[in-house]
């Protein structure tokens, strides 16, 4: 019996001895970050739940880097004049932070906007230093895209983390603002890309081959994206 059946076997028997007891019955609730384990845990009627307390809280709650603020149209036209705003001179309610980006909308309606970053020493929204140019091929399809490129291209922050669903472009356009400061602007000697190996089944060395084909499962993604960069490169760019 493996100590996965074992603990099963366990929860169970207490699961059981509660559901003799109905009327002071306890819920019995078996919490594993293993999915195999709480697929089989129910199959045998017992609850069971993942272990949620290092991931980000849902909500709004969270720091994201971001702020929208409905302002009069007026600053909007300052900004685009003078390419900046003083942040004690707006009167804002909530307190923004340094290299956070700000999103100016007119609270009258109209389209008009424009896309900010606080400075570093908190004092002035400025302008987005990088233009919306291709990096390694790749253009920034939306502004959260564009943001992520203008931390990832400033060597004045060394650590950026992203968050979004799958798909949104993070492992893309890292690498190629990573590819971009090692092999176009020399900052860098080397690039160097981890993932976590997180299996679903049987541990990572119960798989058939070498190192490298037991990590292949994991790192596809990132092959996948070089050769797309690499392609994109060579090939001039996205239209």
């Amino acid at each position: 019996m493996t100590n996965d059946n074992r603990i099963l076997a366990v929860a169970l028997n207490y699961h059981l001895e509660e559901q003799e007891q109905p009327e002071s019955a306890r819920p019995v609730i078996l919490v594993s970050k293993d999915v195999l384990v709480r697929v089989k845990a129910d199959v045998l009627g017992v609850t069971a739940e993942d272990y949620l307390s290092d991931r980000i809280a849902e909500g709004t709650d969270h720091y994201t880097g971001q702020v929208t603020l409905h302002v009069h149209p007026a600053q909007i036209d300052e900004f685009y004049t003078y390419r900046f705003l003083s942040i004690n001179q707006m009167g804002l309610k909530q307190k923004l932070h340094p290299n956070e980006f700000v999103i100016l909308r007119d609270e009258l309606g109209t389209s008009k906007s424009a896309l900010l970053k606080v400075s570093q020493d908190g004092a002035r929204l400025e302008p987005l230093h990088l233009s919306n140019e291709p990096v390694w091929g790749i253009t920034a399809r939306n502004a959260q895209q564009r943001m992520a490129l203008e931390l990832l291209l400033n060597d004045d922050i060394p650590l950026v983390t992203l968050t979004g669903r799958a798909g949104t472009g993070k492992t893309l356009i890292t690498l190629a603002a990573g590819l971009m400061k090692v092999e176009d602007e020399h900052k860098y000697k080397k690039l160097l890309i981890a993932r976590p190996v997180v299996p679903m089944g049987k541990d990572i060395g119960y798989l058939p081959g070498e190192k490298e084909e037991k990590l292949r499962p994991w790192m596809q993604p990132i092959y996948d994206n070089l050769e797309f960069l690499f392609d994109t490169k060579k090939s001039g760019g996205l239209g």
